[in-house]
């Protein structure tokens, strides 16, 4: 009895502790993350080889969780170019794992088009390259049913000026193979057909030693498009756990743990006193 009560109170813990875990990204403290500009010639990755902007700063608008974003801009008449943030440390995550994954972003210019009167026709898509070859892209305008039906629902239109959050289960996908013909638009589908078309061992992977396999970026569309967004709050998870990096400047170094996840500590604390713990094995994020 009491040993099933140990176990009860551990299972508590621990989920308080390891289910979720938000890491703040400062531009002195990377992590798996990389920031580069690539230009219109030779899409070159490295800080620097385009004319845009891809930089941790002072979001337009603050969030609840903080007062920083990612800044991805091509400049004007550099819509050929591309601002691309890079994630790492996803590598070996399997595709038909992930039970979590979104991002936010507030954009000013898109396409060349800016506000008012012009929708999004081109928001900040995130990309992942995979084990078998293929890359497979989201965006979220073809997520709001006028392109293809949605048959998760009608997503929200992407908008100016504004914080929109993007369900990218949710939403449609393509694939650099043409699995479903060539290019974007009519041809985006679920992630459930991305999975069904993928297979079940495929997964996330590093396409080199300094480039991530996830990117999150705008741009590479005609040189006369501009293009301004700001990116934060990206979640990534599987049923073992889920992590969120918060985009920040520099002077902001860490986010407290929840109450909830404090009491979790103190409890395997105590746990730990009567030898009813020996180890606390930590997600990889």
């Amino acid at each position: 009895m009491r040993r099933t009560i140990l176990l009860t109170a551990l299972s508590i813990a621990i989920g308080a502790v390891s289910a979720h875990a938000t890491t703040v990204i400062t531009p002195s403290s990377m992590g798996n993350w990389s920031l580069f500009t690539t230009d219109n010639a030779s899409n070159t990755p490295g800080s620097g080889s385009g004319t845009g902007t891809a930089a941790i700063g002072t979001a337009p608008v603050v969030q609840t969780d903080g007062s920083g974003s990612v800044q991805l801009a091509t400049g004007p008449n550099h819509g050929d170019e591309s601002a691309q943030l890079r994630d790492s440390g996803e590598a070996g995550t399997l595709l038909t794992a992930l039970t979590t994954l979104s991002y936010s972003t507030y954009t000013t210019a898109s396409n060349g088009g800016t506000p008012p009167g012009v929708s999004v026709s081109q928001d900040t898509y995130l990309k992942f390259y995979l084990s078998n070859g293929d890359e497979i892209i989201f965006e979220p305008t073809y997520g709001d049913g006028g392109d293809v039906a949605n048959p998760n629902g009608s997503q929200a239109v992407p908008a100016f000026d504004t914080w929109q959050n993007w369900d990218l289960l949710k939403g449609m996908w393509y694939s650099d193979n043409g699995d479903f013909g060539t290019g974007p638009g009519s041809n985006s589908v679920s992630w459930q057909t991305i999975i069904a078309d993928e297979g079940s061992g495929v997964t996330i992977v590093n396409p080199s030693s300094t480039l991530g396999g996830v990117r999150i970026a705008v741009g590479f569309a005609s040189a006369g498009n501009d293009f301004n967004s700001y990116v934060d709050d990206f979640t990534i998870g599987t049923a073992a756990g889920s992590a969120t990096y918060n985009f920040e400047p520099d002077s902001v170094t860490a986010v407290p743990l929840p109450a909830s996840a404090w009491s979790g500590l103190a409890l395997l604390s105590g746990l730990a006193l009567f030898g009813g713990v020996k180890r606390l094995r930590q997600l990889h994020a």
